[in-house]
């Protein structure tokens, strides 16, 4: 979580076509309702960690596969 925005990467079998290759942006101004701002696709199989920099401006994503 930075800010308003939480993220979430997802888990799976790149081979089956199994969801996993995806990192979500969720914005959470309200908690209980949060938006999908955005979905960014990533050569992987899981989506492991995301890192913000502290003024928001760069962030690091780490993958497996």
């Amino acid at each position: 979580m930075h800010g308003g925005y939480a993220y979430q990467g997802t888990w799976g079998v790149k081979s089956a076509n199994a969801a996993g290759n995806t990192l979500h942006t969720w914005r959470i101004t309200d908690p209980a309702q949060p938006v999908l701002e955005d979905a960014l696709l990533l050569d992987a199989r899981t989506v492991n960690d995301v890192k913000v920099r502290a003024d928001g401006a760069l962030a690091l994503v780490t993958h497996e596969g």
